[in-house]
């Protein structure tokens, strides 16, 4: 699945607010997603958005290769931000979603950036309010081909935020699993202070993770 949408609430894949009930019982598993080209990368590669009133519920994306996503180039604001799954409400708030499975998919870049903006660039990133449970488990960020391996994914030129997991904040029903995952053959160069986000879990459940990367600036 290739794509090139610019659009910061739309993603190559998006799973949309709906009407009267949210959208249930999705899943995008064994896919390889990337870029049409260099030159047309997406700013969002899954995108899924909802409201506290209408849900979207049991949602898993899993086994898939997600790669060749992040954006080196610049708008009028200056940088553009790219994730590769957002998770999140309308407009940029939160959402109530319920029942959201990550499981075993690969991030990774098949050749080195040089950028040309201040960027952001997150792998899994999550701005909502679970219901249910949420599993981030056994993903790999990193390298220039699945499971972390080939080449190391360089990045350099400028200062890019860099995150790999970042989650919501728990609430009574609704715990977020982040286990066994693997951010690993990185080298990331910035050229000043810029925050670097690894694995940001806000009172979830963390355990068995692996991160081994070279920063500099």
């Amino acid at each position: 699945i290739k794509g090139s949408n610019n659009n910061t609430n739309n993603g190559v894949i998006t799973i949309d607010t709906g009407v009267t009930t949210g959208n249930k019982n999705i899943t995008i598993d064994n896919c390889d997603l990337t870029s049409r080209s260099t030159n047309k990368r997406p700013r969002i590669m899954i995108y899924c958005v909802g409201t506290t009133t209408v849900p979207n519920d049991e949602i898993t994306i899993s086994n898939n290769n997600i790669y060749d996503f992040f954006s080196t180039y610049t708008n009028s604001s200056g940088g553009v931000n790219t994730w590769g799954l957002y998770f999140g409400g309308t407009s940029g708030g939160s959402s109530t979603t319920a029942n959201i499975n990550i499981l075993n998919n690969c991030f990774y870049e098949t050749t080195s950036l040089v950028n040309t903006g201040d960027n952001k660039g997150g792998h899994i990133v999550m701005s909502l309010v679970p219901s249910k449970s949420v599993k981030v488990q056994g993903n790999y960020i990193g390298g220039s081909a699945p499971f972390c391996k080939g080449n190391t994914f360089t990045k350099s030129g400028n200062n890019t935020r860099f995150i790999g997991i970042l989650t919501s904040v728990e609430t009574a029903t609704g715990k977020i699993y982040i286990e066994n995952n693997k951010i690993n053959n990185i080298n990331w160069t910035n050229t000043g202070d810029e925050t670097f986000v690894t694995i940001g879990a806000s009172s979830s459940q963390s355990s068995g993770n692996y991160i081994r990367m070279r920063i500099s600036i």
